[in-house]
C-alpha cells in the first residue's frame, strides 16, 4: 500500500470521526436552545448541558482512537470539583460514553473500571474537595448513596458492554483469519493432491509402457540383425511380440480401468497377488528379449501390499533400463533380508562407459524420470533406492522395511 493511499485512508477515517462528533455536538446545541427559547428546559443554566455535550462529541470522535488519552481526559473533567454543574446524573453521560468506547477499543477492562468507577463516584458529589475525609461518611449519609450507586453501575455496565463487544469483534477477525487460512491450505492440499496424481500416473505409465515396449524393440531389432543369417528369427520374434503385445494391452486397460474406477479406493494400483510370481514374469519376458538373468528370491513375509508392488515396479524398471541402455550381457535380480529390511539388488555386468546426455545411465545418476520414480516409490513405502557404477556395471538397490521373517522360492526363481 502506498503512502498516499494510507493517508488518504488515515484523512477520511478521522474525517468520518470527526463528522459524527460534530453532528452530535450541534445536535444537542440545538436541542438545548431550542427548548430553552419554549420555556420548557430543565430549571439550569444551558451552559452546563453546552459542556456536556462539548465532552461527549470528543469522546466519540476520538475514543477509539486514544482510548487511554480519552478516559482519563473525561474522567478528569466529569469528576472535577471545580466544574458547579450539579447534576450528577447528567454530567454522568460523558463517562458513559468514554467507558464504552475505551473498552470497545481494546483497552484493559482492569484499568477501565477502576478509572470510570472513580470519577463515576465523585461525579454524583460535587463538593467533595471542600470536605475533609472524616466528614465523607456523614456527608454520603445526608446526601443519599442510591444514585451514585445508581450511576457507577451503569457506567461499569457500559465499560462491560464495551469490553464484550470488543471480545466479539476480536473472535470474529479471528475466525475470519482462520477461514482465510484454510481456505489457503485447502487450495494448497488441492494442489499438492493433483501433483501426486499426475506424479503417480505418471510412474505407471511410464513403468507399464517402457517394460514391455522396450523388451518388444530389443526382441525386434536383435531378430532385424541376424535375419539374414537366422531366417526363422523373425518368426520366433514376431510369434513372441504378438504373445508379449495383449501382456501390455492387459497392463494398460488394468491400469486404466484403476484411474477411471471411483470405487476402486483411492485409485493406486493394488499390490501384486504374489510378489514371487510377479517378479518372475517380469524376469523371464527380459530373458526372453536375450538378456542372461539370474534370480535369488526370498519372498519377505511383512510388506504390505504398496510395498510389494514398489519392489515389483523397481525391479521392473532396473531390468528395463539394464535392457535398454546397457550394453550388459548379463544381469543379477536378488531378493533377500537383512536384519529387519527387505533389500532388492539388480546388478549387471554392463562396461562403464564416459556418461552423455544421450545414455539412459547418465539420466539415472542425475535423477532422471526411471530413477526419480524408483525412488518415489521406495518413498511411498517407507524405503530407500540407491543406484550407481559397482565393481563390475551398474547396481540398484531398494532397501523396504519388513517385520516378519522369509521363506526361500529359488524354484520359482531360478535360471531356466
Amino acid at each position: 500500500m502506498s503512502v498516499v493511499t494510507r493517508l488518504s485512508r488515515w484523512a477520511l477515517e478521522w474525517a468520518a470521526r470527526l463528522l459524527r462528533g460534530f453532528t452530535l455536538l450541534t445536535a444537542l446545541v440545538w436541542l438545548y436552545e431550542l427548548l430553552s427559547a419554549k420555556g420548557i428546559w430543565y430549571p439550569q443554566p444551558v451552559d452546563g448541558y453546552f459542556w456536556v455535550a462539548v465532552v461527549c462529541a470528543v469522546s466519540i470522535a476520538i475514543g477509539r482512537r486514544f482510548p487511554l488519552a480519552q478516559l482519563i481526559g473525561v474522567a478528569a473533567v466529569v469528576a472535577n470539583p471545580l466544574w458547579s454543574f450539579p447534576l450528577g446524573q447528567i454530567r454522568a453521560i460523558p463517562l458513559v460514553l468514554a467507558a464504552f468506547f475505551a473498552a470497545d477499543a481494546g483497552l484493559s477492562i482492569a484499568t477501565v473500571l477502576p478509572v470510570a468507577g472513580f470519577a463515576a463516584l465523585a461525579s454524583q458529589f460535587p463538593g467533595w474537595i471542600r470536605v475533609s475525609p472524616e466528614q465523607w461518611p456523614l456527608w454520603g449519609r445526608e446526601m443519599g448513596l442510591s444514585q451514585p450507586l445508581m450511576i457507577l453501575g451503569i457506567v461499569c455496565a457500559a465499560a462491560l458492554v464495551g469490553y464484550s463487544s470488543y471480545r466479539q469483534r476480536r473472535t470474529a477477525e479471528s475466525l475470519r483469519a482462520q477461514n482465510e487460512e484454510l481456505g489457503r491450505l485447502r487450495e494448497s492440499d488441492r494442489e499438492r493432491i493433483a501433483n501426486e496424481e499426475r506424479a503417480a500416473i505418471a510412474r505407471e505409465v511410464h513403468d507399464v509402457v517402457a517394460h514391455h515396449v522396450a523388451a518388444i524393440v530389443v526382441r525386434a531389432q536383435a531378430a532385424a540383425r541376424v535375419a539374414d543369417r537366422r531366417p526363422d528369427e523373425p518368426r520366433a520374434a514376431v510369434e513372441w511380440i504378438a504373445d508379449s503385445g495383449p501382456q501390455a494391452l492387459a497392463e494398460m486397460r488394468s491400469l486404466v480401468r484403476v484411474l477411471r474406477d471411483d470405487s476402486a479406493g483411492d485409485g493406486a494400483p493394488h499390490g501384486p497377488a504374489t510378489l514371487a510370481d510377479e517378479l518372475t514374469a517380469v524376469i523371464e519376458r527380459v530373458r526372453t528379449a536375450g538378456l542372461d538373468v539370474h534370480a535369488r528370491i526370498e519372498a519377505p513375509r511383512g510388506l504390505s501390499a504398496v510395498q510389494e508392488f514398489s519392489m515389483l515396479r523397481v525391479c521392473q524398471e532396473a531390468l528395463t533400463n539394464v535392457l535398454v541402455h546397457s550394453p550388459a550381457t548379463s544381469v543379477e535380480v536378488r531378493l533377500f533380508t537383512a536384519g529387519s529390511d527387505a533389500v532388492l539388488l539388480v546388478e549387471d555386468n554392463g562396461t562403464l562407459v564416459a556418461p552423455t546426455k544421450s545414455e539412459g545411465r547418465s539420466d539415472a545418476s542425475a535423477g532422471g524420470s526411471g530413477l526419480r520414480g524408483m525412488r518415489e516409490r521406495a518413498k511411498a513405502a517407507g524405503g530407500f533406492v540407491s543406484a550407481g557404477p559397482s565393481p563390475v556395471g551398474w547396481r540398484v538397490e531398494l532397501v523396504l522395511p519388513r517385520g516378519e521373517s522369509v521363506w526361500p522360492l529359488d524354484a520359482q526363481a531360478a535360471p531356466a
